[in-house]
């Protein structure tokens, strides 16, 4: 099995800001694998281990977020006991910030549940779930930050504006780790990833014969994932 190591994505996942979590509405958002041969991609630059060569892309413009941003862990500190009332804006506006700007960048009718938020301070996480028309489940983490903002990301969406770059990545990939150049095709929508953080995709190679890549996503939020070719 022949890897090679490529850093391109800056991230695959829905990042949005939904700013005033005491109720005051929503405010920005922000875009915050016949033979095998195997390899490994990540975000920023790019390294290989079994040739000599470099690429590197752009795919998140303007989430103005390093990809940890939305890795935040509840506060230690002691805390008076949540105001039941206050724990309800918090999940209503959550839920009102997924079924509207996350299902917009998603780019289809997202029906959110937000079931267990379990205090209103600073550092507090909690998760979420969508439903797709489908019946596919979306799956976000929601952390309270400083100025009660309430930070959301999709952990396992892959959108459908990076698709082209997961795509030309891939085959980009493959082909210095020496596999047989390939055209992949992972289609325009959405894609939610399965229980294994894996897509399958169509490929073509140069001759037209069929076959097809699995990516496995290991982060949507820094875009690493490992490619194979079924």
């Amino acid at each position: 099995m022949m890897r090679a190591t490529a850093m391109t994505l800056t991230g695959l996942a829905v990042v949005g800001f939904a700013l005033s979590a005491c109720g005051f509405g929503l405010g920005t958002s922000g875009d915050d694998g016949g033979g095998e041969a195997a390899a490994t991609g990540s975000t920023e630059s790019t390294e290989s281990s079994v040739v000599e060569s470099s690429a590197s892309s752009s795919v998140v413009e303007s989430t103005g977020e390093t990809p940890g941003d939305a890795d935040t862990t509840s506060s230690s500190e002691p805390s008076e006991p949540a105001d039941p009332a206050e724990i309800d804006v918090i999940t209503e506006t959550a839920e009102r910030f997924i079924s509207m700007t996350i299902a917009e960048q998603f780019g289809a009718p997202l029906e959110p549940s937000c079931p267990d938020v379990p205090s209103t301070a600073a550092g507090t996480t909690f998760s979420c779930t969508a439903a797709t028309p489908d019946g596919e489940i979306v799956e976000l983490d929601a952390t309270i930050d400083e100025g009660d903002n309430l930070n959301v990301v999709t952990t396992n969406v892959v959108l459908a504006r990076f698709l082209p770059d997961l795509e030309r990545v891939g085959a980009q990939v493959l082909a210095d780790a020496g596999a047989v150049a390939l055209t992949i095709d992972c289609g325009t929508e959405s894609l939610v990833l399965d229980e294994r953080q894996e897509i399958v995709c169509p490929a073509t190679e140069t001759d037209g014969t069929v076959a097809s890549v699995t990516y496995l996503i290991e982060d949507t939020r820094t875009g690493d994932f490992e490619i194979r070719v079924n």
